[in-house]
């Protein structure tokens, strides 16, 4: 044995330890766990072997001699670098998710041994036949390498426990080499087969030869897959796709139109336990409403029509693929829902809505990997859409009124690469008014009308150069915009809040004016929150109001609490606007206004002379707080004529403070009303009108205004938000 070899010892044991290895057969030494360069070897005294990591690597297996059991864990993939040779006396459990995977030029000998799923990244040479496990998830799968059967047969375990042998890139073919092999139980995905420049018929194979698309000759001869055909479900009482008996000629193939119309009885269902269930699927005839559920992840490759079935149950994500590469295949719901992701990998053809689309979770939606989504004009409801995962060549042509109702996250995620995008007509709804903050990745594309609801504490951040052709949002709503890019609008977007005349602290209703005390340390209406040694007194002579009165905040160097709340003023989750004047003699202190947590709160910085500061956040408890914040000095600050309501601003931001967004709608006049704008810029040259708004800094190219209202004469009038905190 060389010194780099390893040999699972006596008393096997897990794959990633190294008590688990030795160099020499029945030595004490100690050495490492199996790496690229390490030649495995279990022998006739090795013990059990788990293959319990997900990455375990091998030069190569030599198993010769061998009578112990290597189990292949879950999720768990064995590499080897060169041969791999079993033994007919070793024990081999092989596992749904995990894979042997050959990184390197290899020959493979299993001796009988039911095997795991394999993946291919290097020459791999058969040895002998092999079979996949009996599992309906059987694969082979070969990444920019070929295989070469060298005169063996390649198997699925049975009819319906289908080996899928396939490329690791859709549209992209990789090579069998035949060299006098054949294969039985198989469907074949994006395979050239290498035949001699020979015909190659595997049309009446064991089990017969499924078309997944995409499969050609390599170097001249004709190939010859199963026929398609038609195969009808004859079982009035329902039951499972697999079984051959519940179908007019056996369980469907991949290029197999699909035919459900049949008489059900009352309450029967019809199970989808297949993960390849045939080419269009059409329920088109059916009675009795039967309930059609998937037992697992499907692909089908053509249409779907799920007129006549009475309940659609889907906890799994469906996948159109096309075994043709070329067409339209039409989706019909039936106003059926689906559940979680409905993913679009058809390859040259596309896939057209025949009615309107709906998901019921708030995970579900449509993703597009390949070829050609339209919605010809129908409804499009959805926790999301995307279109963004990989630069395949894609396109999605939209007509219709989407409404995306994701609670938080992604709820349009498009890229440019790869991707044709055609938004003409329709609006984009972003619904959802909670409080998770929604993302419109937009990826410099161009829509036709984007329309943010209103309500609710949750923001929408808006990503990408996009261009808008309408562009409406309701109140209140926060809105963050891409810092560093432009959006361009056609038309006029419309930010427009409204005034709130209720307020929940004005004037004398709850003491929001300081004017009334029970005595000269308690304010009426307000709890003191006081630490160390700061004050909390009652003001009369430095007021914003003359004659009236005002708070008296005096800090210790300690940064000992103070403070003055409301308690079951605020409901958790609303998004609320405060207003207060402030001024500051001596010290360097702030003051933190709103929920009292520190998240949900903004920044008031006093000057001496008296301010108003306006700011918003969202509520994460019910008591409404002013406090001391940023410090710890000897500090004396005022506080008069408290206001808070409930926001019905919209609220635009850069998503990066001092680093602004800029706003572009060239030849009109766009008019903001009610809107609290902060780091925006009003592209240079255009018209940017901001009335009765807040200028919370940061901004250019706007012009802030301001309808005159009579108001005391001993103030500067300065909006400082400070930040959205929360």
């Amino acid at each position: 044995m060389a010194a780099s070899d390893r040999i699972v010892r006596a008393s096997g044991g897990n794959y990633s330890a190294a008590a688990t290895w030795e160099n020499t057969p029945g030595g004490s030494e100690t050495v490492t766990v199996p790496g690229l360069t390490n030649d495995v070897f279990l022998v006739a005294g090795s013990g059990n072997l788990v293959i319990n990591n997900s990455t375990c690597n091998a030069k190569t297996i030599d198993c010769t001699g061998y009578t112990g059991t290597v189990t292949h864990g879950n999720y768990n993939n064995w590499f080897a670098y060169g041969n791999v040779t079993f033994s007919v006396g070793m024990t081999y459990i092989p596992v749904e998710f995990g894979q042997l995977c050959i990184a390197g030029t290899a020959t493979l000998i299993t001796a009988g041994k039911i095997m795991s799923p394999i993946y291919i990244n290097a020459m791999l040479t058969l040895g002998d036949n092999v079979t996949l496990m009996d599992s309906k998830l059987a694969k082979v799968t070969i990444n920019s390498s070929s295989l070469n059967l060298n005169g063996k047969t390649l198997s699925g375990y049975s009819l319906t426990s289908r080996v899928l042998i396939q490329s690791s890139v859709l549209g992209t073919p990789r090579t069998i080499t035949v060299a006098g092999g054949t294969f039985a139980n198989c469907d074949f995905k994006d395979i050239a087969f290498a035949n001699g420049g020979s015909n190659l018929d595997l049309s009446a194979i064991t089990g017969l030869s499924g078309d997944c698309g995409g499969n050609a000759m390599s170097g001249g001869g004709t190939l010859t897959l199963s026929d398609a055909g038609t195969r009808t479900w004859t079982n009035v009482n329902g039951g499972n796709w697999s079984l051959n008996t519940n179908w007019t000629s056996g369980v469907p193939k991949p290029q197999d139109n699909v035919s459900m119309a049949c008489a059900f009885g009352a309450n029967k269902i019809v199970h989808a336990d297949m993960p390849r269930i045939g080419k269009t699927i059409d329920w088109t005839g059916a009675t009795g409403s039967p309930t059609f559920t998937l037992d697992n992840t499907v692909t089908n490759y053509g249409g779907l029509n799920l007129t006549g079935i009475g309940a659609f149950t889907n906890a799994y994500t469906w996948t159109f693929e096309s075994c043709d590469r070329t067409g339209t295949k039409y989706l019909t719901s039936s106003g059926k829902a689906f559940s979680t992701v409905t993913s679009i990998s058809t390859f040259g053809a596309t896939l057209q809505l025949a009615d309107a689309y709906s998901n019921i979770i708030s995970a579900g939606g449509i993703v597009v990997y390949n070829g050609t989504f339209i919605d010809a004009g129908y409804n499009y409801t959805s926790a999301f859409f995307d279109a963004n995962e990989n630069t395949a060549i894609r396109s999605v042509i939209k007509t219709g009124n989407w409404i995306l109702n994701r609670s938080a996250g992604a709820v349009l995620f498009m890229g440019s690469a790869g991707l044709t995008w055609s938004d003409t007509a329709g609006s984009i709804t972003i619904s959802d008014t909670g409080a998770g903050t929604k993302t419109f990745v937009g990826g410099g594309l161009t829509y036709n009308n984007l329309i943010i609801a209103g309500g609710g504490s949750g923001a929408v951040s808006i990503t990408g150069a996009n261009t808008f052709k309408d562009f409406s949002v309701g109140y209140p709503k926060q809105i963050i915009f891409q810092h560093g890019v432009q959006q361009t609008f056609v038309n006029p977007p419309v930010f427009a809040g409204i005034d709130n005349p209720t307020k929940i602290i004005s004037g004398s209703t709850l003491n929001g004016d300081m004017d009334n005390w029970v005595n000269s340390t308690t304010p009426g209406s307000w709890t003191k929150g006081l630490a160390g040694s700061s004050t909390i007194t009652q003001e009369t002579s430095i007021v914003n109001t003359p004659g009236g009165s005002a708070a008296k905040l005096v800090t210790d160097s300690s940064g000992s609490l103070a403070s003055i709340s409301q308690g079951t003023v605020l409901t958790i989750g609303k998004r609320y606007k405060a207003t207060l004047f402030t001024e500051r003699t001596s010290g360097t202190d702030g003051l933190a206004v709103g929920d009292g947590t520190g998240i949900a709160n903004f920044i008031a910085i006093p000057t001496s002379l008296w301010l108003i500061y306006k700011g918003y956040f969202t509520a994460t408890t019910i008591s409404f707080n002013i406090k001391r914040a940023n410090g710890a000095s000897n500090t004396t600050i005022y506080v008069d004529d408290v206001t808070l309501e409930e926001s019905t601003a919209i609220e635009l931001s850069s998503d990066l403070a001092g680093s602004p967004a800029t706003l572009s709608c060239p030849g009109k006049f766009n008019y903001l009303q009610y809107c609290s704008v902060k780091d925006i810029v009003g592209k240079s040259g255009e018209v940017w009108v901001a009335g009765n708004s807040n200028d919370a800094g940061g901004n250019t190219g706007i012009l802030f205004y301001t309808v005159p209202t009579t108001l005391p004469l001993n103030f500067f009038h300065v909006d400082m938000s400070g930040g959205f905190g929360g």
